[in-house]
Formats: structure tokens, sequence, C-alpha cells
């Protein structure tokens, strides 16, 4: 059995991964793609199809007296939240970083090692949605065919 050139194995391997990259990076834009232009699809649906461009949702939304009112309540709330979140991190940043007190350095690693399990948790949910879309998608393939 021949072996391959390092530099041919290398070259191999980058187009391999950037291949991988590229089809990754397409199955989660193409749901962002569908979400971007469902609002301007004049009969949406859950089946990825070319819409027929149209304002008539946003028409819609518009003259109904609630959704608006309901939309200025949620960037109020929202912003009402992160504003004291903010004010409350500084607050306990400043304080930690100022004061010796006991249990500090294990309040701080429990902080960090809080972080580091919010990103295994976010790894988790990435794997559940990744699953359910190919959960979806065999579905719609075998609508297709």
């Amino acid at each position: 059995m021949s072996r391959l050139d390092p530099a041919v194995r290398r070259a191999l391997g980058r187009v391999g991964f950037y291949t991988f990259v590229a089809a990754v990076t397409a199955f989660f834009a193409l749901p962002m793609l569908w979400l971007v232009s469902a609002p301007f699809d004049a009969t949406p649906g859950l089946t990825p199809a070319m819409p027929s461009f149209t304002l008539k949702n946003f028409r819609a939304l518009r003259d109904n007296p609630y959704a608006l009112r309901s939309l200025w309540n949620s960037v109020v709330l929202a912003g009402g939240t992160a504003l004291l979140a903010l004010v409350c991190a500084a607050l306990a940043a400043y304080s930690l970083s100022r004061v010796r007190i006991p249990g500090r350095d294990a309040l701080l690693y429990g902080l960090l090692r809080r972080v580091a399990w919010s990103r295994e948790l976010l790894r988790i949910c990435l794997g559940c949605l990744v699953a359910l879309a190919v959960v979806f998608v065999g579905d719609w393939v075998a609508e297709i065919y």
C-alpha cells in the first residue's frame, strides 16, 4: 500500500475540514434564512418553499390593536431586565474584587464553574437541535420522494 505524501495528506485534510465546516454552516444558516423570509411570505408554512413576497403580514400586525403594545412591553421588560442584571453584576464584581471575605475564592471558582457548565448545557441543547433538525429534514426528504 502506497503512502500519501504529507503535503497531499495535509491538503486533503484541509479540503475535508472546510467541506465539513461549509456543510455545518449551511445546516444552521438555511433555517435562519427561512426565519428571515417567513414574515414576507404570503402563505407561510413549516415546509421550505420559495416565498411569494408581500407586506400583508406586517399590515395585519400594524392593524392589530394589541400587537404593537405587546411588542413595546417586551422591549421594556427585556431592557429593564438587562439593565438590572448589569447593575447587580457590576456591584457584585466590584465588591468581590475589593473586599477580602472568607470563601471569596470558592465563590469565584463556583461562578467560573457555572459558566463552564452553561457552555456544556449549550452544547447539549445544540446537539438536541441538530437531532431534531435531522428528524425534520428526514421527514421533508421522505415527502419529496
